[in-house]
């Protein structure tokens, strides 16, 4: 299982260069999104040369689980914010993004948002030789991207989201 997840990442485009999850983050809640909902990408920024909507829409559908329709209703939330290296976690989930005028290399900052205010998850990533907005390893790239927004349980997690019965636990 550790070799098919280590064989996995390194086929994976990219990088990812900072992962935070907010302790208000239940992986027994959120953990399965990326394989079975819609998900809404809430965009700022363009990398390429391409109209905003026809990239938001790109981006939108690059997201989705296989076999799961976009929709505008969904309460998944994930704000892109092209062209940023970084950003505090308090506003990550209203980043405005900056606009390029080609692919190379992708910088993002994407959040897991329920609201405007702190995101649930954010990272920070980058890919290297993207040729344009059709480019194969750029879909991967952003669900890639979506995959460590939504991170599985584990040991420390399972304990944590453990139901309390007494009080002061």
């Amino acid at each position: 299982m550790l070799c098919t997840a280590v064989l996995l990442a390194a086929c994976t485009p990219g990088r990812i260069d900072y992962v935070h999850v907010n302790s208000t983050y239940t992986p027994r809640q959120y953990a399965t999104i990326p394989y079975t909902k819609a998900m809404r990408a809430d965009v700022s920024g363009n990398p390429f040369d391409m109209p905003q909507k026809d990239f938001n829409r790109l981006v939108n559908a690059a997201i989705q689980p296989p076999g799961v329709q976009q929709s505008d209703a969904s309460p998944y939330v994930i704000h892109f914010a092209f062209g940023l290296s970084a950003m505090s976690v308090d506003y990550a989930c209203r980043a405005s993004g900056r606009t390029g005028k080609g692919g190379g290399s992708v910088a993002v900052t994407a959040a897991f948002c329920r609201g405007t205010g702190a995101a649930l998850t954010y990272l920070v990533a980058s890919v290297d030789g993207i040729t344009g907005p059709e480019d194969p390893r750029f879909r991967q790239f952003l669900r890639s991207i979506v995959f460590r927004l939504f991170p599985r349980q584990t040991e420390d997690s399972r304990e944590n989201d453990r139901p309390c019965f007494m009080p002061g636990c």
